[in-house]
C-alpha cells in the first residue's frame, strides 16, 4: 500500500511549493555571507542556525516547535547540544523554556546540526553526537528503527537525525558519492554507525540518505534536493507524532510517597 501511494505522485513539483524554496535557497546563502564576519564561534553558530529555524517555523505545520537545546531521559541522561529540535510543542512540557530548550527524550522527533562547512573533522563530531543521542531511553527503551508502511502505536520512538551544511571541502562533480564514502571510511574509524544519521543536506550540493546508501546531487539553480529534505522531514515529523504515545511525565517526578499516611 504504502509504495503505491509513493510511486502516485505526480512527477513534477507544485509551481507555488517550489518558489518557497527558491527563496529559502537565497536566504540561507545571504545569511551564511553576512554571517562571516563574525569571529566568535558560538555568534556566528547561532547566526548560521537562525535562517534555517525560522523557515522551518514558517514551513511547518504550527504545533511543532523548534528550538535548539538538550533532551533528557528519565534515566538523567542528556544528549550532546541539538542546533535545533523539532518537537509537538501541544504535547510537550518544556524542563527549561527560554530561548533554548530541555525536554524529554518522548518529545523529541526530529534534530537537526547546522554546520558552516562539512569537513572530516565535522563528520567525526557528527557520528559521536548521532550515536550519543540515540543512546537514550525514550519509553525506557533506545530509539527502534521503524520500517515505512508501521503505523504500530507501541510506547517506543524513533528519532530523525539530519545534518544541514552550507558548504563542504570536497569539489567534486559527484558530490553525493565522494560524500558518502567518506562518511563511511570515517565511521569505521571512528568505530560508528553511518545509519545514526537519516539525513544529510548540503546547500547547493545535494543530499544523502545514510541509512540506505543513496544520494542526489544538486543540479544548477535547482532547489530539488531542499525540496527532498524539507519533505522527508515534514512527513517524518507528522507521521511519528501521530503515532508517538504521550509523554509519561511520572517517571521523572521519581516516586511520590513521602509525607503520605492513612487517614481512614
Amino acid at each position: 500500500m504504502a509504495k503505491a501511494y509513493y510511486k502516485a505522485r505526480p512527477a513534477k513539483a507544485n509551481p507555488k511549493f517550489k518558489s518557497k524554496f527558491e527563496e529559502a535557497i537565497h536566504n540561507f546563502s545571504g545569511a551564511f555571507i553576512g554571517s562571516s564576519e563574525f569571529k566568535h564561534s558560538l555568534t556566528k553558530g547561532e547566526q548560521r542556525e537562525l535562517p534555517l529555524k525560522l523557515f522551518l517555523e514558517k514551513a511547518l505545520p504550527s504545533n511543532f516547535g523548534i528550538k535548539p537545546g538538550e533532551v533528557v531521559d528519565c534515566f538523567n541522561s542528556s544528549s550532546p547540544q541539538i542546533d535545533l529540535m523539532i518537537y509537538d510543542k501541544t504535547k510537550t512540557i518544556e524542563f527549561f523554556n527560554s530561548e533554548a530548550a530541555i525536554i524529554p527524550a518522548e518529545s523529541l522527533l526530529v534534530s537537526i546540526e547546522v554546520k558552516s562547512k562539512l569537513t572530516k573533522e565535522e563528520i567525526k563530531k557528527i557520528l559521536k553526537n548521532s550515536t550519543a543521542l540515540k543512546e537514550l531511553k525514550p519509553f525506557k527503551k533506545k530509539p527502534q528503527l521503524k520500517q515505512r508502511g508501521d503505523e504500530s502505536t507501541a510506547p517506543h520512538c524513533r528519532y530523525f537525525h539530519c545534518i544541514f551544511a552550507y558548504e563542504t571541502d570536497f569539489k567534486t562533480d559527484d558530490w553525493a558519492k565522494s560524500e558518502y564514502q567518506r562518511l563511511k571510511e570515517v565511521a569505521v574509524e571512528t568505530n560508528t554507525d553511518i545509519k545514526t544519521i537519516d539525513r544529510i543536506y548540503v546547500a547547493q550540493k545535494g543530499i544523502i540518505n545514510p541509512v540506505v546508501g543513496q544520494g542526489a546531487n544538486e543540479e544548477k539553480d535547482d532547489v530539488r534536493t531542499l525540496m527532498y529534505y524539507f519533505s522527508h522531514i515534514l512527513n517524518f515529523a507528522i507521521r511519528e507524532n501521530n503515532r508517538r504515545k504521550p509523554v509519561p511525565y511520572e517517571l521523572y517526578a521519581g516516586r511520590q510517597s513521602k509525607g503520605w499516611k492513612n487517614l481512614e
